[in-house]
């Protein structure tokens, strides 16, 4: 099961990877706010006969003149580090370049030749999506998308987004976004109930849900779509694999009065 993304697409170049050698197609490089391209690496099976191709759509600053910025590169490269290297990799002072995303993805094929599958190697998947939404005067929105499969019944992934205020860098939180955190969480468990058709009054956990203690809660991971607020629940967060992903949806001018940044 894939996972889904929630806004904009992007504009995309491509950097060709082999496991031996290095290939590069045309590299067509925006430099204005953000530079932005794709990735690609093929792995192969043990008799060379199947192969997947892994990618890394990406997107980052350049350059970082701003505060916001920089946090914003640094959360994509902690992404794109674990991501690829499951968490093995350095993340201290590492500048973002087309040739990062190449060798990420070079360390990635490194650990799947490095693994023992005996006589059946399982090839390894790898997608990873980074979009960026600069268009507003206060804040930034930074989205990153990672699905994996190293083996066993179906691969994982997630998606996050991140919003920072771009006078301090700061990134903010549900109670950093939203003045009254009892108020907003009401509304969402009125919509999350709406959502699937619960009711006032069924208990959540009966219903299949995972609610610590059995009490509805927003979690930080919301975006701004359109005129609404999304808040994406991954798959194991609140339900098993098999439920996906939860999206949950609340229109803007309901909750309008609540929203401490100008949007």
């Amino acid at each position: 099961m894939k996972i889904r993304n929630l806004f904009f697409g992007l504009t995309i170049s491509s950097m060709v990877v082999s496991c031996s050698t290095t290939k590069t197609a045309v590299i067509e490089t925006v430099i204005s706010p953000t530079v932005n391209g794709k990735a690609l690496l093929p792995l192969y099976s043990e008799d060379m006969k199947d192969s997947s191709l892994c990618s890394i759509d990406y997107r980052y600053f350049y350059p970082t003149d701003q505060a916001y910025k920089d946090t914003v590169n640094k959360k994509i490269v902690q992404f794109t580090s674990l991501l690829t290297q499951f968490d093995r990799a350095k993340l201290n002072g590492i500048k973002l370049s087309p040739q990062f995303f190449k060798a990420q993805l070079d360390s990635f094929a490194a650990i799947y030749l490095l693994e023992d599958f005996g006589e059946n190697r399982m090839r390894w998947e790898l997608e990873g999506m980074i979009e960026i939404d600069d268009t507003r005067t206060e804040i930034v929105q930074l989205q990153t998308t990672g699905w994996t499969y190293t083996g066993g019944a179906h691969g994982n992934g997630a998606t996050y987004t991140y919003i920072f205020e771009k006078k301090t860098g700061k990134e903010l939180k549900l109670e950093d976004f939203f003045s009254n955190k009892k108020e907003i969480t009401a509304i969402g468990e009125s919509y999350f109930r709406k959502l699937y058709g619960l009711g006032d009054n069924p208990d959540l956990n009966d219903a299949g849900f995972w609610f610590e203690e059995n009490v509805f809660y927003l979690n930080n991971n919301f975006s701004i779509v359109g005129e609404s607020i999304v808040f994406l629940y991954n798959s194991y967060e609140i339900a098993p694999y098999s439920g996906g992903q939860t999206v949950l949806e609340i229109p803007i001018e309901e909750i309008k009065h609540l929203i401490k940044v100008n949007l």
